[in-house]
């Protein structure tokens, strides 16, 4: 029987595939990988020890934990960095958005309808790329990220916000942003989808068509 450590080790690289994989899905494989072949060698790990650490630390929550750091993009350089009180404050954040999605996302469409306002611009606008201004003849050659993703990445909206409307709208597969950073923050967007809930996706629809109908 494998043990709690060495099944902690195997969510860990299973989900870390999920978020860099373009063609791993961790339900579809039912979280299965190489690594779960590795029973035998695993018992010889310097890191094992931290891998029971963080099982005993989050027990029934410790996928969800793996995920709240994989879809926010943490760095970290070793499997004990995990156990630092910076990623144990972003998962409490993490959980804290999940447990009143709702209220995130409507709170966000109205910061949304106000940068609208304030900036003069359009809902659709703020899905699609625009040229970069940058005196930077490389930085000019991309198109800058849509403001939806820069409103996200400066943190004035939440990232399942931002999965959400890209459900909606698919706004994703439609811009033409290239470059490494937009591919790798694509692909997060994307694969972070697969652990939202949107069950209730009308409502959250219901809930941006109103406040843009309001927005005029």
């Amino acid at each position: 029987m494998a043990t709690v450590e060495f099944k902690s080790y195997c969510m860990f690289h299973a989900l870390k595939k999920h978020f860099s994989s373009k063609t791993y899905n961790y339900f579809t494989e039912k979280g299965v990988t190489f690594h779960n072949t590795q029973s035998s060698k695993f018992d010889g790990r310097y890191d094992r020890v931290i891998y029971y650490k963080l099982w005993k630390k989050y027990k029934k929550e410790l996928r969800n934990f793996f995920v709240s750091v994989f879809s926010s993009g943490s760095e970290f350089k070793s499997i004990g960095d995990l156990l630092d009180e910076p990623h144990h404050d972003n998962y409490m954040e993490w959980l804290r958005r999940r447990n009143i999605l709702t209220k995130v996302f409507k709170d966000d469409v109205e910061q949304i309808c106000f940068f609208i306002e304030e900036r003069g611009t359009t809902f659709k606008s703020m899905l699609q790329s625009s040229e970069s201004k940058s005196k930077n003849i490389t930085i000019r050659k991309n198109k800058e990220f849509p403001a939806i993703m820069r409103l996200q990445s400066t943190g004035y909206i939440s990232p399942e916000t931002v999965i959400i409307i890209n459900e909606l709208t698919g706004f994703c597969e439609s811009c033409n942003c290239t470059g490494r950073i937009w591919n790798k923050q694509k692909l997060l967007l994307m694969k972070s989808f697969d652990f939202v809930d949107v069950s209730e996706l009308g409502k959250f629809a219901s809930v941006l068509r109103k406040a843009l109908d309001e927005l005029g």
